[in-house]
């Protein structure tokens, strides 16, 4: 069963069975669980759907939309806040222009083929954001998500699960710059980013623009400490030594990320899997600023680390060097007891030894074996 609005009213439609269609006009919908909204028409006030609606390509809603179950399909314009509920996707293919302060939350998805405009989207553990807008010749354009900041904490799937481009920037609804800070993405702790590639394409892989990238909590010292980046070959040749994958970039410079953000937070991401193949090791000495993860072999790292050592009081006086071809890479310490050793986890970066290739360290443990626990361990970390 279907009803049909064809005309101008300004009735505020309730549908608890059946489907609401036409071209004409309403004052808002609130449609249940089991019935649908299919509206080719202008909805002058709210949508809110509990059952499968569809916002056709000359359709506009004028205030929020809220899913409340089921799916949305939005082909036309909202220009109202967005709000979901777990169990809800909504597939966009046309303009959210105000999301405001929106959240995917657990066990809710939102598969973006248009453009978002608002003041923050977060992605919630357990939520799924997957942006298909691909290819922007145009760097004077909109991107296809434009917010202040992009916060995952969940799953993020950019250029739609292919070799594609996602763009997140600052633009306004009318095409203008809504200014610093904005076209932030964070990639929490705990969120898991999608990244495809494949040699033979003639974009190699997925590419995330932004005005900002941050990988997990801002901090004085390095660590390894961010968000997920699965990096899957879905090409017809193995990963091998000596490849280069730009996986970030500015917006504004033809993707070259420079310093945008990502030197002002210390943290790396994991990579997974954990090795690009038999004998080989991701490169993420590039990674920041450059947005470039490398294949290498590890052979191919030069790697010594050289320490002189010196007892003055109760403190350690150790010097550590180490060459030049690793630099970028940072000194951890392991404060443990005798019994555990290496068993323990607890390692510390050494302040600024991410910028040097000398530093000095002075620790007031001494090992002695009559005193446990005044072990103490260090290892050189090259991202």
């Amino acid at each position: 069963m279907a009803v049909e609005i064809d005309c101008g009213s300004s009735i505020a439609a309730q549908v608890n069975a059946g489907t609401l269609v036409g071209m004409g006009s309403i004052n808002s919908a609130t449609i249940g669980a089991g019935a649908g909204f299919n509206f080719n028409g202008n909805d002058g006030g709210s949508l809110t759907s509990s059952g499968t609606s569809t916002i056709g390509p000359s359709g506009m809603v004028a205030g929020p939309l809220a899913i409340n179950g089921g799916v949305v399909t939005n082909n036309g314009v909202v220009s109202g806040a967005l709000t979901l509920v777990p169990g809800t996707l909504l597939i966009n293919a046309g303009t959210l222009g105000a999301i405001g302060a929106a959240v995917v939350v657990t066990n809710s998805t939102i598969i973006n083929d248009g453009t978002i405009y608002g003041t923050s989207l977060t992605v919630s553990l357990g939520g799924t954001l997957m942006d298909n807008v691909q290819g922007y010749a145009n760097p004077s354009s909109p991107g296809s998500i434009n917010v202040a900041s992009l916060v995952i904490n969940g799953i993020f799937i950019p250029g739609g699960g292919t070799t594609g481009t996602t763009k997140v920037t600052d633009y306004l609804i009318n095409n203008s710059e809504a200014g610093n800070p904005a076209g932030r993405v964070q990639l929490n702790p705990g969120s898991t980013t999608y990244f495809e590639v494949n040699l033979t394409n003639a974009q190699v892989n997925t590419l995330l623009l932004s005005q900002n990238q941050g990988f997990g909590p801002s901090q004085p010292n390095k660590a390894i400490n961010g968000g997920t980046i699965v990096i899957d070959n879905v090409g017809p040749a193995p990963f091998a030594a000596g490849q280069s994958f730009q996986l970030f970039g500015n917006y504004y410079n033809d993707g070259v990320l420079g310093n945008a953000g990502l030197n002002t937070t210390n943290s790396y991401p994991s990579i997974s899997p954990a090795t690009p193949g038999p004998g080989l090791v991701w490169d993420l000495s590039q990674l920041i600023p450059q947005g470039i993860v490398s294949v290498i072999d590890p052979a191919s790292v030069q790697f010594s680390l050289t320490n002189s050592t010196s007892v003055t009081s109760s403190n350690v006086v150790t010097e550590f060097t180490w060459p030049a071809n690793v630099a970028g890479g940072w000194l951890q310490q392991l404060n443990s007891t005798l019994t555990n050793g290496l068993a323990a986890t607890n390692w510390i970066t050494v302040p600024g030894s991410a910028t040097t290739t000398d530093i000095i360290v002075t620790n007031n443990i001494i090992a002695d074996p009559n005193a446990p626990g005044s072990t103490i361990f260090y290892r050189f970390v090259y991202p």
